[in-house]
């Protein structure tokens, strides 16, 4: 057998397990797959989402990331600027990004003088047989593998992220920033935050008008059903929260009935499950929006009462329930271990895009200007996670730090919804 016929027939079962790779797949009773793209590990990166403690290239030395560097939308490597630690020595230069350790060699980066500033390879998947990459001009390129330090799991970080929004272009970045030009750091921190109030006091307009047309209870049903319906079945889960009312599902015996009414109620709706990680399977979190009833008939009630008392605002509610608590979905295999049925990061957008808007919309509908207020500054300070590279990149380009408080981060949102209506996409 010639080396030529080898190396086809050692190439084919690797390009099969590759190509098996690039597709997703969580458990096996999960619906589809949900692919990962080289694009998708570019917002990884860019947001840092993995544990960057522990890093080493593929040589053993340790890694430090001190700068991950802008998202480059020309040619060239994906990352530049980047500043980073390793081995104890420090570099300054690109940072190119593959799906799989072969990447450098198959694109032929090492032949390409615009790659040889690179210094640092990164790649979700590692290679069998590591191999040194070649750098134009001499020398070789470390390589790091993601998928061992990956915050969270793949599925959750690919259903979390919208990979096509990153990142904005330079031109268009101008056009939504421009209104704050030329001011001061301070001032232009006042005017992201002015933005920020204003998205919280339109939607607490919404939720006041909401209110006064069908009642305080039944306003805190809609709400909590929008947000559990995540960014895929929002509007669907609105219309099925419509369609059974509150008044009606708290008339039922208990909390396994509520969960039958509203998955009965779903089936003449469409849901979305393309691309849903299994643990928010739609079905789950109907059975979460019954649970959160049973437990509290009293929706509006209970949101005002978290809302008085902060602290109680930092925690999840402990839903269990014997059945959903440890299946993604009906007909699913039985979970090794129960998963929550709303967990921290859903419980935070619950907090502060319905809670405490709604807590504020019902002050102001009583009159309690001061009560409201007292909400309205809770929210603003409420503490955000690591700011994603979209509010990075803002803040970065306005010159002040990356936001922290709820406000800051909900104000340059609210100037990119803003900027959308001023410029047309990015091509």
């Amino acid at each position: 057998m010639t080396r030529n016929a080898s190396a086809r027939e050692d190439a084919a079962p690797r390009a099969a397990r590759r190509d098996a790779l690039f597709s997703l797949r969580e458990p096996a009773d999960f619906h589809e797959p949900i692919p990962v793209t080289e694009r998708l590990v570019q917002a990884i990166w860019a947001d840092q989402l993995f544990d960057a403690e522990h890093l080493h290239v593929c040589d053993g030395r340790a890694v430090r990331v001190l700068l991950p560097g802008r998202w480059n939308v020309e040619g060239g490597p994906d990352f530049t600027g980047a500043r980073l630690e390793i081995g104890g020595v420090i570099f300054r230069g690109d940072v190119e990004i593959h799906l799989h350790a072969g990447g450098w060699r198959e694109h032929g980066h090492g032949a390409d003088p615009a790659y040889s500033g690179v210094i640092l390879d990164v790649c979700l998947w590692a290679e069998e047989t590591p191999a040194p990459l070649a750098r134009h001009g001499g020398g070789s390129v470390p390589q790091l593998v993601l998928s061992s330090h990956l915050e969270g799991s793949l599925g959750e970080l690919a259903e979390s992220l919208d990979p096509d929004r990153y990142p904005l272009t330079p031109a268009r970045l101008r056009t939504i920033l421009s209104p704050l030009d030329g001011l001061e750091p301070a001032r232009k921190l006042a005017g992201v935050e002015a933005a920020g109030l204003f998205r919280f006091e339109r939607k607490s307009a919404r939720l006041e008008a909401l209110v006064e047309s069908v009642g305080f209870e039944q306003a805190a049903w809609e709400a909590l059903a929008e947000a559990l319906g995540y960014k895929h079945n929002r509007r669907a889960f609105r219309r099925l929260a419509i369609a059974t009312p509150l008044a009606s599902v708290a008339l039922l015996p208990d909390a396994d009935r509520r969960i039958e009414v509203l998955l009965a109620a779903a089936r003449s709706v469409p849901l979305r499950v393309h691309q849903v990680r299994p643990a928010n399977h739609p079905e789950r979190r109907l059975a979460a929006l019954a649970l959160m009833a049973s437990s509290h008939p009293r929706l509006g009630e209970w949101f005002g009462a978290l809302a008085a008392q902060p602290e109680r605002l930092k925690r999840p509610p402990a839903l269990e329930h014997a059945f959903w608590s440890r299946h993604y979905r009906a007909g699913a295999a039985l979970l090794p271990r129960p998963v929550a049925l709303v967990g921290p990061d859903r419980w935070r957008e619950i907090v502060v895009n319905v809670i405490l808007p709604w807590a504020h919309a019902a002050a102001v509908a009583r009159g309690a200007e001061g009560v409201a207020a007292r909400f309205q500054t809770l929210w603003a300070d409420w503490p955000v996670p690591a700011p994603n590279l979209l509010c990075r990149q803002m803040a970065y380009e306005l010159g002040i730090p990356p936001p922290r408080r709820n406000a800051l981060q909900q104000g340059l949102i609210q100037m990119r919804l803003d900027g959308d209506l001023l410029a047309p996409p990015d091509r």
